[in-house]
């Protein structure tokens, strides 16, 4: 009697492992990222620049702030159509509409 439980409780951990397993991989899917590096206009990196990216149907925002080399990331966001803003102290800030993130791509 006692194997005969112990079976039954392996087979529904197997097969509550598998489901998790399975649903999380789904889970990981289905999102996009926007990368960029923000300079002036000799080409030089901008450290600490303020960008910002707007969900233009929901109005969901996030922010994040330019690395040394100018860099920054936006990783797992919902496909969609956002708007960039990138502001810096000294430079005028510059708004680039419309940017569309595909599924599972990256957008520069």
């Amino acid at each position: 009697m006692r194997i005969c439980c112990d079976i039954k409780v392996l087979r529904i951990a197997t097969v509550l492992m598998f489901s998790f397993g399975l649903w999380s991989s789904l889970y990981a899917q289905g999102f996009g990222t926007i990368v960029g590096t923000v300079t002036d206009p000799s080409a030089a990196a901008v450290p600490s620049a303020s960008v910002t990216i707007t969900d233009e149907a929901t109005l969901t925002v996030r922010h994040a702030e330019t690395n040394a080399d100018g860099y920054y990331v936006f990783s797992s966001i919902q496909p969609a159509s956002y708007t960039v803003t990138v502001s810096a102290a000294s430079f005028a800030s510059s708004v680039r509409t419309h940017v569309v993130v595909e599924v599972d791509k990256n957008v520069t």
